[in-house]
């Protein structure tokens, strides 16, 4: 008689962990800026084998570094890497098991550290990881060849600041499910050495250091980053006098504030103004198209004698079109998240620069030969002047997420209370498991309903 027991336990229990199952995926991120610990920094060690040749990020003798943990941030961290990084049959983890295996050391920064903090990975939020490795760049583009391919792993680089692409965008299982995009892997403190000057945006001047042990914590290199990002402002790590030698003429790095604005962030003490003012008096054609084709359509920025990866680490006198080819962007179909920034970021350098938008950046954009990768246009010979991108194609709820930051005068823009300023809207993990609606708590019932049932008739 233990046939028919054993039968409906087994379909309870399976129904049951499929209900967890089910739990776990419904669960959103959270907000890491509720729960954040600050601790010592000369706690946290690199394993044995890295501790003693590479220097912790967070202590720098110059900066006010700081490091903090965080339940939240442990939780939206997982919640990432177990996700499918794009064009591999690979997790996150499964990316940092194998650099791991080779010796290597990885460290995230910049944006999606900033994302992964305030928990919008799940919903409005780029899905993108980059990050730097202990290991020289040519080993890991050996490493990225050896276990997935020369196809995923981007143009071979030939100079030390080059990086490595793991994966391939053009992967439409994106429309399917969250992915993480092609991981890019740049070589050990090209990013965390750099003095203040070169820095981008305070929010974007964050690492997280994962020990595989359980430990997941933030780098946060100006001491303030953190602030800023919990209170969604718009940061330049320098005191304003020294504001226009952070700007240089890295009109790449400048506007990277309109990705910031994109994520709900706002500026006050003149920054915008600044901004705006910079980006018109230091005006590029190359780098502006640069710019838009990496940070705003995603793309893939190719120009025969003009190297995109100089525009993070050094100058470059191209203010001009040269002759020659035309530039290309390769770019793909946009998902959801693409297609908000797409259309955020396009309204607001319509109402910010005006006539400028529409007679000079609009026309160097119409320059660009953008080529869809998902067509495979480039690959085929065909021709490929394509007729992206198509400015008001996405169109973005502007009012909701723009700022009350006059353009008028500088520096003197209105003050905003940081009272005002909200956190991303996530719900807790509570939220899902109490959910009154939840369907696996009605079937649950009603499955232990039937299985009491069940055993009545068989063994009574």
């Amino acid at each position: 008689m233990r046939s028919p027991l054993t039968f409906i336990s087994i379909i309870l229990l399976s129904y049951l962990l499929g209900c967890n199952g089910e739990r776990r995926s419904r669960r959103n991120t959270k907000d890491g800026c509720e729960s954040l610990n600050e601790i010592s920094g000369e706690k946290i060690k690199f394993p044995r084998k890295f501790h003693n040749d590479f220097t912790r990020p967070w202590l720098r003798k110059d900066l006010n570094a700081k490091i903090y943990e965080s339940k939240a941030l442990t939780y939206n961290w997982l919640w990432m890497k177990e996700l499918k990084i794009r064009g591999l049959n690979a997790t996150v983890e499964d990316f940092l098991n194998v650099l791991e295996k080779y010796g290597c050391l990885f460290i995230p920064y910049g944006e999606a550290v900033k994302n992964i903090l305030l928990g919008t990975i799940q919903t409005i939020s780029p899905l993108k990881i980059v990050g730097e490795s202990t290991c020289e760049i040519s080993k890991v583009y050996q490493i990225c060849e050896r276990v997935y391919g020369p196809l995923r792993c981007g143009a071979k680089p030939t100079a030390p600041w080059h990086r490595v692409t793991f994966g391939n965008i053009d992967d439409n299982e994106r429309f399917k499910t969250p992915m993480v995009d092609p991981v890019i892997v740049s070589t050990w403190n090209l990013t965390f050495n750099r003095p203040k000057v070169q820095w981008e945006f305070s929010a974007n001047a964050v690492g997280l250091y994962d020990n595989t042990a359980g430990g997941v914590y933030l780098i946060d290199m100006t001491g303030l980053s953190v602030k800023d990002i919990c209170r969604r402002i718009i940061v330049i790590p320098v005191d304003p006098g020294n504001f226009t030698k952070w700007a240089g003429s890295n009109l790449v790095k400048v506007m990277r504030y309109y990705n910031l604005e994109a994520d709900n962030f706002i500026s006050k003490g003149g920054v915008q103004n600044f901004i705006i003012r910079t980006v018109k008096e230091r005006y590029s054609t190359m780098k502006f198209q640069e710019y838009y084709c990496r940070f705003v359509y995603d793309g893939i920025f190719l120009l025969a004698d003009y190297d995109p990866y100089l525009s993070d680490v050094a100058e470059q006198n191209f203010t001009t079109i040269p002759d020659g080819p035309i530039p290309q962007c390769r770019v793909v179909h946009p998902d959801s998240r693409s297609a908000r920034i797409i259309g955020h970021i396009n309204t607001t350098l319509e109402a910010h620069f005006g006539d400028f938008w529409r007679d000079r950046m609009l026309e160097d954009l119409g320059m660009i030969n953008f080529v869809n990768i998902d067509d495979l246009v480039f690959l085929e010979g065909a021709s490929t002047q394509a007729t992206w991108p198509i400015m008001h194609e996405y169109d973005s709820d502007y009012e909701s997420t723009t700022t009350s930051e006059p353009t008028d005068g500088y520096p003197g823009d209105d003050k905003v209370n940081p009272a005002e300023l909200t956190h991303s809207n996530v719900k807790s993990e509570d939220y899902y498991d109490n959910d009154e609606n939840n369907s696996c708590s009605f079937v649950s019932f009603f499955i232990g309903i039937t299985c009491f049932i069940a055993f009545n008739l068989f063994f009574l």
